[in-house]
């Protein structure tokens, strides 16, 4: 999602790809069992600043 909350795009990942998100919203929906790494950078500003797209 765009600074907007517009949807950009979807894409389905495989094993070994790797995102990078440099801003915008994001989701993630997975297809099978799925382990994965996430990291943020900067401050954290709390749930409440969380927004849901």
């Amino acid at each position: 999602y765009n600074r907007d909350r517009e949807h950009v795009a979807t894409r389905e990942l495989r094993v070994g790809d790797l995102i990078i998100i440099i801003e915008g919203g994001h989701g993630f929906r997975m297809l099978e069992d799925t382990v994965f790494l996430e990291i943020k950078q900067g401050p954290y500003t709390g749930a409440d600043q969380k927004r849901l797209y």
